[in-house]
C-alpha cells in the first residue's frame, strides 16, 4: 500500500499563529500588548508590505504565461467557469440575503463585496495547495495549474478594475479619474515591456550557461523591483502592481529566475512572510464578531466554494476523459485559498470596502476552508492508484520474441555512458528489439508549474545544445547505430524531487515498460572520487515503492577500472549473477538470459546454496528457483560464454567471502534486491545495511569499502495487487503443488517454450 502523504499547509499554521498573537487571543491581554508597542506597528507594517511585495514578485517570476497559450479548450472552459460561476452566484445570493434577512447596516453595505472577494481564484493559492500535498506533478495537479492560471488572471484583472472603480466612486471623482487610473496601469505595463525587459534580457545574455547571475545584476534587479513599486504608488496603483507585472516579464526557468528564487524564496517565505501573517492576524479581532455576521459570511463562503465546485465539476465531466471521483477532487482543489487572497482582504479592509468584522470572519473562513479541503483531497486522491496494473510487467514475463520496453532515467550527463552500455548488452535484435524511453530528470526551479516534455526528432544537432539536448543526442547516436532494433522516445521531466516519481510511473503505465533503470544516488568519478545526492535517493525510494513494473537501480562505479564499454571492445564483457533465491533473483536471472545472447558477453551465474530444512512455502520458492536455474542452463547448453557454478555456504560470512573473492571478476553484477528474511544467509547482514533499498548484496557492492570496479544492477521484480490468473506467480505455485519437480531438462524445455510464448508446449 502506498504511504500516506503528510498534510502541511502554510496558510493554516502561519495565519493561525497571527490570529493567536493578535487581539483575538493573547493580544487581548494588556500585559501581552506591551510586547508590541504602538510605535512598532509602523515598522512591522512596512516590513510586512515589503515582504509581501517581494513574495508577489516571486509569484510572477514562477508563473509560466506560455501555459495560458498552450492551454487546451478543457483548461480554458474550466478556468472561465470557475471564475464566472462563483461571481454570478455569490453576488446574486448576497442581493437575495439583503432582501430576506435583517442584518446590521454595516454588513448590508459590504456583503456583496465580501461575496466577490470569496469568489476570486488565485494561481498561487492553488499552486501552494498542491505543493503542500505533493500533487504538483500529478495529472490533476497539472490540469489544476493550467486552469487556475486562467481564472487567476481574470481574478487579478477583476480586482484591479473593481478597486479602481470603488476608489473613484468613494472619492467622488468622475469617469475621467477612472480612465486616468486605467491609462496609468497600461502605461506601466508598456514601460516594463519596452524599458525593463530589454535590461533583463541583457542581464540574461551576460550570464554564462549554467551559472548564476552576478551579485551586481542581482542587486540591480532588486532596485528595479523597488522602482516599479514606487512608480505604481505615484501613478495611483497599489505598490504590488508594478512588481507583479515585472515578475511576469522575467522568463521562468532562466538563469535570472533561478538566481532570484534561490536567493529570495527562503528568506521571503520564512522570514518576511510570517511578518505579513503577524500583521493580518493582528487585525483579526474575533471579539467584534457577532453570531449573525459570522453565520452570514460563512454561508457566503459556502456558496462561493460550492459555485467553484460546480464551475469546475461539470466542464471536467463534459469532456468525458475524467472519471467522477477525479473531477470531484479537481473541483475541491480549485476552491483552495492562498496568501494572495488574504492580501485582497487586507487591501479591501484598509480602503474601507469591508468592515473589520467582515475582515475577521473572512480570515477565519480562509482557515476553515483550507482545513477542510486539505484532508478531503488527500483522502480522495492518491496519484499512485492509477499505477496499479493487473498484469505483471517484468522481464521474466516478457517473451524473448517480443519487444523489450525499458524506461531509463538520467539525472546528469555522467549517467549516460553506463546506461547506454546496459542497453547494448541487453542484446537488441530484429527478433527481439528494444524500445527505449529516456527520461531526463530535472529539479523544478524558477517556476511553479511542473512539466513533462516529449522531444521530437531533429534532423541535425544544435551547435549549442542544452544539457537535456546533450543527453538526448548521445542516445540518438546510439539509436542511429542500431536502426530497426532500437527505438528511442526521449522525455524531460521538470518537477520537484518529492513528486518526480509520478512522471516516471506515468510513463511506465502509458508505454507499458517492463523495467525502469534509475541511477543510484552515489556516483563514482573517473579518478575514484565519489559524490552523493540524497534527493536522488528519495526519488529512487518512491520509484521502488510505487513503480508499476520491475525496477533496476544502477550502481555506476565510474571508469577508473579502464574501458568497460562493450561498444568497440575486443574482449568479452563479463556479467555476473549472484543467485540466492526469490522473485527478484529470478528477475535478475531472466535479464541475464537476454544478455547471454549477445556475442560479446559472457555470463557467470553463481548460486549460493545453504542446506537447511525447508518449510512448505520455502519449498515452493525453491521449486521456482530450480525451474529458473534449469531453464537458464538448458537455454545456454553448449555455450562456452555461459558459466554456472554452485557455492555451498553456511552463513553470511561465507557469502561475504565469496563476493569478495570475485569482486574484480566482472564488469557488471546483477543481483536481486529482496530475499527471504528468515534465510540463514542473511543473519547478521541486514543489521549493518546502509542502504536498505539495495538489499544486502547490493549494499555491499555500493559500499565505500568495496574495492571492486564492477558496476551493479540491483533488480526488484514487479508485484501487482491483482494479477491475472494466467500470469500470477501464486497460480504457478498452486499448479506446482500437483506436479512433479520441473528441475529436470525435459521440464525446463517445456517451461522455455512457455516463456517464449510458443503455442506448442509439448517436447
Amino acid at each position: 500500500m502506498p504511504a500516506k502523504r503528510q498534510i502541511k499547509s502554510t496558510i493554516i499554521t502561519k495565519d493561525l499563529g497571527g490570529i493567536v498573537v493578535g487581539p483575538s487571543v493573547f493580544g487581548f491581554n494588556k500585559s501581552f500588548k506591551r510586547m508590541f508597542p504602538f510605535k512598532s506597528h509602523f515598522i512591522t507594517d512596512s516590513l510586512s508590505s515589503f515582504g509581501l511585495m517581494l513574495f508577489i514578485f516571486l509569484v510572477g517570476v514562477k508563473m509560466d504565461l506560455t501555459m495560458v497559450k498552450r492551454a487546451r479548450k478543457k483548461e480554458w472552459v474550466i478556468g472561465l467557469l470557475s471564475f464566472v460561476t462563483p461571481m454570478i452566484l455569490t453576488v446574486s445570493v448576497s442581493l437575495l440575503l439583503k432582501l430576506l434577512v435583517e442584518m446590521h447596516q454595516e454588513l448590508e453595505n459590504n456583503l456583496t463585496f465580501v461575496g466577490m472577494l470569496q469568489s476570486l481564484s488565485t494561481f498561487h493559492g492553488v499552486a501552494c495547495f498542491l505543493g503542500d500535498l505533493n500533487l504538483l506533478s500529478s495529472e490533476l495537479g497539472r490540469l489544476a495549474i493550467s486552469s487556475s492560471m486562467i481564472s487567476g488572471l481574470l481574478s487579478y484583472t477583476m480586482v484591479l478594475a473593481t478597486f479602481a472603480i470603488k476608489q473613484t466612486l468613494n472619492n467622488g471623482d468622475g469617469i475621467g479619474t477612472y480612465m486616468c487610473l486605467v491609462i496609468s496601469a497600461f502605461s506601466q505595463i508598456i514601460f516594463i515591456v519596452y524599458a525593463i525587459i530589454p535590461l533583463l534580457d541583457w542581464i540574461i545574455r551576460q550570464t554564462p550557461e549554467g551559472e548564476p547571475i552576478k551579485e551586481f545584476h542581482h542587486c540591480l534587479v532588486l532596485l528595479v523591483v523597488l522602482t516599479c513599486a514606487l512608480i505604481s504608488e505615484l501613478f495611483g496603483q497599489h505598490l504590488f502592481f508594478g512588481p507583479m507585472i515585472l515578475g511576469l516579464a522575467i522568463p521562468d526557468g532562466s538563469p535570472l529566475a533561478l538566481t532570484l528564487i534561490n536567493k529570495l524564496d527562503y528568506f521571503v517565505s520564512w522570514v518576511m512572510l510570517p511578518l505579513f501573517f503577524l500583521v493580518s492576524g493582528g487585525k483579526t479581532n474575533l471579539h467584534l464578531v457577532n453570531l449573525k455576521t459570522f453565520v452570514l459570511i460563512e454561508f457566503m463562503s459556502f456558496v462561493a466554494l460550492l459555485s467553484k465546485f460546480i464551475g469546475t465539476l461539470f466542464p471536467a465531466l463534459y469532456y468525458g476523459d475524467m472519471i467522477l471521483e477525479d473531477a470531484i477532487t479537481l473541483a475541491l482543489i480549485m476552491g483552495s485559498i492562498g496568501v494572495v487572497d488574504v492580501q485582497f482582504y487586507i487591501r479591501a479592509s484598509s480602503f474601507g470596502y469591508i468592515s473589520d468584522r467582515s475582515y475577521s470572519v473572512l480570515c477565519v473562513s480562509a482557515l476553515i476552508t483550507t482545513a477542510i479541503l486539505s484532508p478531503l483531497v488527500t483522502a480522495r486522491y492518491d496519484p499512485s492508484m492509477r499505477y496499479l496494473v493487473h498484469k505483471r510487467r517484468t522481464i521474466q514475463h516478457t517473451s524473448l520474441t517480443d519487444e523489450l520496453r525499458l524506461l531509463v532515467c538520467v539525472y546528469n550527463q555522467e549517467h549516460v555512458p553506463n546506461i547506454i552500455n546496459i542497453l547494448e548488452i541487453s542484446n537488441p535484435t530484429r527478433e527481439s528489439p528494444i524500445g527505449v524511453y529516456l527520461l531526463h530528470l530535472i529539479e523544478l526551479m524558477g517556476r511553479v508549474s511542473p512539466s513533462l516534455i516529449a522531444h521530437q526528432p531533429k534532423k541535425k544537432f544544435s551547435s549549442h545544445p542544452t544539457p537535456s539536448e546533450t543527453i538526448i543526442n548521445a542516445f540518438r547516436i546510439y539509436e542511429r547505430n542500431n536502426q530497426s532494433i532500437v527505438t528511442l522516445q526521449p522525455y524531460t521531466s521538470i518537477a520537484p524531487y518529492a513528486t518526480m516519481h509520478d512522471d516516471i510511473c506515468t510513463l511506465v503505465v502509458d508505454k507499458r515498460a517492463s523495467l525502469v533503470i534509475i541511477p543510484f544516488h552515489r556516483q563514482w568519478s573517473n579518478y575514484g572520487g565519489m559524490t552523493e545526492t540524497t534527493t536522488f535517493r528519495n526519488v529512487n525510494l518512491n520509484v521502488l515503492e510505487k513503480a508499476p513494473c520491475s525496477v533496476g537501480i544502477l550502481i555506476d562505479r565510474g571508469h577508473s577500472g579502464g574501458s568497460r564499454s562493450i561498444i568497440g571492445r575486443w574482449s568479452l564483457y563479463r556479467v555476473g549473477v549472484f543467485f540466492i533465491g526469490g522473485a527478484d533473483d529470478r528477475e535478475a536471472m531472466a535479464y541475464a538470459m537476454r544478455m547471454a545472447g549477445h556475442p560479446n558477453v559472457t555470463v557467470t551465474v553463481v548460486r549460493l546454496v545453504v542446506f537447511v530444512e525447508k518449510s512448505r512455502d520455502d519449498a515452493m520458492e525453491t521449486k521456482l528457483d530450480n525451474e529458473m536455474i534449469s531453464e537458464f542452463r538448458v537455454y545456454n547448453v553448449g555455450s562456452e560464454r555461459i558459466l554456472f557454478q554452485e557455492e555451498n555456504v553456511a552463513d553470511s560470512v561465507g557469502i561475504v567471502g565469496i563476493i569478495r573473492s570475485m569482486e574484480n571478476s566482472f564488469d557488471l553484477v546483477l543481483v536481486g534486491r529482496r530475499h527471504p528474511m528468515d534465510s540463514p544467509l542473511l543473519l547478521g547482514l541486514t543489521d549493518w545495511t546502509e542502504f536498505p533499498e539495495l538489499g544486502f548484496i547490493g549494499d555491499m557492492l555500493a559500499s565505500k569499502d568495496f574495492t571492486g570496479k564492477a558496476s551493479a544492477l540491483v533488480v526488484q521484480q514487479h508485484e501487482c495487487a491483482t494479477e491475472d490468473v494466467a500470469e500470477s506467480p501464486r497460480q504457478d505455485e498452486i499448479a506446482l503443488k500437483d506436479q512433479d519437480s520441473l528441475a529436470n531438462v525435459e521440464g525446463s524445455q517445456q517451461f522455455h517454450r512457455k516463456f517464449k510464448g510458443s503455442s506448442d508446449a509439448s517436447v
